[in-house]
């Protein structure tokens, strides 16, 4: 089963030229950033999808930086911060042992059907 987290927000371009979003870099390798378009036309706006796949439990915090072309917020900084639970697999249906549930599990499910067990 993945684990991950999505946010998505949106850019509204409230001045008077294009927007260029020039770079978007995150501290934490498992943080990906999605964005719509990198130009955003005066009076327009742009969709940024967030995602988080965490790697194990535990707190996470840190900031995600997008570089634009605008000269009042070259830098627009988000923070974030959460904690990431880790719940293990039930081993009842964790039918090929390796500590997570998914759609592997259900096909070795299915499969012993019909079979007889000795």
């Amino acid at each position: 089963m993945e684990r991950s987290g999505r946010v998505e927000f949106t850019i509204y371009n409230e001045g008077m030229g294009a927007l260029t979003i020039e770079s978007v870099n995150a501290d934490v390798p498992e943080i990906s950033v999605l964005l719509a378009n990198t130009s955003v036309s005066a009076g327009d706006s742009t969709q940024v999808v967030i995602t988080f796949h965490p790697q194990a439990g535990g707190t996470v915090s840190g900031t995600i930086d997008l570089r634009t072309n605008d000269p009042n917020y070259e830098t627009i900084r988000l923070s974030y911060t959460g904690s990431v639970v880790v719940v293990p697999a039930d081993p009842r249906a964790d039918f090929d042992g390796n500590g997570q549930i998914a759609f592997g599990d259900f096909l070795i499910y299915v499969q012993s059907f019909g079979k007889s067990i000795s």
